[in-house]
């Protein structure tokens, strides 16, 4: 996919990039579902009313160079735990994903870059018994401070 052509959705905080919009995010997860087959996607888009609310894919070959151009997510493992001779009912299972891989995966999506702080900072409210500081998220907190003191 050529990026500069969706330049203008990419620079924007468009949850659904590389689609335009969360309606075109529906039409493709619903054609990409396996109801059709690639000619009857081909069909679907060239249909007068997919021409008069265009999308950003014009055949179902488009429709998938979107998909896979799609952010891998970080995936999860599962373990069957046995706990020595002890029988279960039913098979413990420990579902996890690699906590380095989550954070690499949530630093390197623009969708999070504006929601995430760096620095630690303070809010302050005034109320009846004078101005209070306000604790919130993490980097808001007396911890934050001491860690970027030491």
């Amino acid at each position: 996919m050529d990026q500069g052509e969706f330049a203008h959705i990419c620079d924007t905080e468009n949850a659904y990039y590389p689609f335009a919009s969360k309606s075109e995010w529906e039409l493709a997860n619903w054609l990409a579902s396996g109801a059709l087959a690639q000619k009857e996607i081909d069909t679907n888009l060239h249909l007068q009313h997919t021409k008069d609310f265009p999308v950003s894919f014009n055949t179902a070959k488009d429709l998938c160079t979107h998909i896979e151009s799609l952010p891998e997510v970080p995936c999860w493992h599962f373990q069957e735990i046995k706990v020595g001779l002890y029988q279960t009912k039913d098979p413990l299972i420990l579902y996890w994903c690699d906590g380095l891989e989550v954070v690499e995966h949530l630093f390197g999506n623009p969708v999070f870059a504006h929601c995430m702080d760096m620095h630690p900072y303070q809010e302050f409210e005034e109320t009846v018994n004078g101005v209070e500081c306000v604790y919130g998220e993490f980097m808001s907190a007396d911890h934050a401070w001491e860690i970027q003191a030491s």
